[in-house]
């Protein structure tokens, strides 16, 4: 996808945030804004800067940065991932395993938070305490 059918990230973000961002003072959670780009099911291009967030993905997406030291994604709560791969319950036709989404991030970093704490990416959800998909188990016969 090239930038012109991208959907900006930046179009979801005040001009104060914005100037946040970009200059790598974010102290404020950019979760709804992203999926709020997410949700357009075009590519989402996320322009040079800091972005805090802790966004689910459901569905296939092309997440386009600047370069991975120029685009930083950090998680904003560190016991959750800054970016979930989740169960797409109502996808159409059938729903979407967690590991058929075959989405694409490019040029973006990931980076932990001051204590070097926090989990860049993961799939279904950061713990394994209740299984995504009721009839999944992790016991063997």
């Amino acid at each position: 996808a090239d930038l012109q059918s991208m959907v900006n990230v930046f179009k979801y973000f005040t001009p104060a945030q914005v100037d946040s961002i970009r200059a790598g003072t974010t102290d404020f959670d950019c979760t709804t804004q992203i999926q709020s780009a997410i949700a357009t099911s075009r590519a989402v291009y996320f322009p040079k800067g800091l972005y805090k967030c802790n966004a689910n993905i459901t569905s296939r997406v092309i997440l386009q940065g600047d370069g991975s030291t120029s685009t930083i994604i950090k998680p904003y709560n560190d016991s959750i991932a800054a970016l979930t791969y989740k169960y797409a319950a109502m996808s159409n036709p059938a729903p979407l395993d967690f590991w058929t989404y075959h989405s694409e991030v490019r040029d973006i970093g990931f980076y932990s938070n001051s204590a070097r704490v926090g989990v860049g990416f993961t799939f279904s959800q950061t713990t394994l305490t209740a299984p995504p998909i009721s009839n999944w188990t992790t016991s063997r016969n």
